[in-house]
């Protein structure tokens, strides 16, 4: 294979469920799923719909799941977890430590840790 022909890394998805402030969510917090997949990071709100049927605890009622917001990170996500209820953490491929808030949706702090030797347990 040329170089040109190489094909593209597959990376895992990453999942953390948090209970999170998000913008537009006023003072509540929700059940929010963030999820990773290569550089793209997700944050997904669970929606739970009225139990129309009038039955109590015989009908399960599963949550259907949107897209709340989304960005792109610079490289591909390894790990990412809920830090509070508006603070999001990931880590990248590349070592870099990033926290966001996740209601301002602002990068509150990045930490290049690349010239570490960083061990994964």
């Amino acid at each position: 294979l040329s170089p040109a022909a190489t094909p593209p890394q597959a990376f895992l998805p990453c999942l953390s469920w948090g209970w999170a402030l998000v913008s537009g969510g006023g003072n509540a917090v929700m059940p929010t799923l963030a999820r990773a997949w290569g550089c793209s990071l997700q944050l997904l709100r669970a929606n739970f719909p009225p139990n129309e049927s009038g039955d109590d605890d015989e009908s399960l009622l599963l949550p259907a799941f949107g897209v709340h917001d989304e960005f792109e990170a610079p490289a591909p996500v390894v790990a990412l977890e809920w830090l509070g209820n508006r603070s999001l953490v990931y880590l990248t491929v590349t070592n870099e430590f990033t926290v966001i808030d996740t209601v301002m949706m602002t990068l509150l702090e990045r930490l290049d840790f690349s010239c570490e030797r960083l061990v994964y347990a």
